[in-house]
């Protein structure tokens, strides 16, 4: 069997809203738009909170595959896909670490098994394997 690198897209619109103190309604929207340009917008921080980031299909938008390349092997993954994966492992090992220490886990206080298994998911989450 051919191996096929297959695209879709879809249209959406991200539509994100940050807390801005400022003189006036100019210098909030210079204030937006500096953190935009330096990346900083989505830093969720005390003096500029992250209110809502939220990404919207477009109305109208079609669904459409698309065949990107017949391949030998599948490429690496992106940087994107790396980022996703490390959250979603950081995420699992807080949610194991958080049941590891629950207190119907015995006696001592806590799980082991899902102590380390909370460790191996932290290990991914920072790349230090695979």
């Amino acid at each position: 069997m051919t191996k096929y690198v297959v695209s879709y897209s879809l249209d959406y619109a991200h539509e994100v809203h940050v807390g801005i103190e400022a003189e006036n309604e100019e210098k909030a929207l210079e204030k937006a738009a500096n953190a935009f340009d330096e990346g900083t917008i989505w830093d969720d921080t005390p003096e500029m909170p992250l209110l809502y980031d939220e990404f919207d299909e477009v109305e109208g938008s079609s669904l459409e595959f698309n065949i990107e390349s017949a391949v030998e092997a599948f490429p690496k993954p992106d940087a994107s896909v790396i980022q996703m994966r490390r959250e979603n492992f950081a995420r699992k090992a807080c949610e194991d670490l958080v049941e590891a220490f629950k207190p119907e886990n015995p006696s001592d206080g806590f799980s082991p098994d899902l102590l380390f298994e909370a460790y191996q998911k932290a290990r991914l989450a920072i790349g230090l394997e695979r």
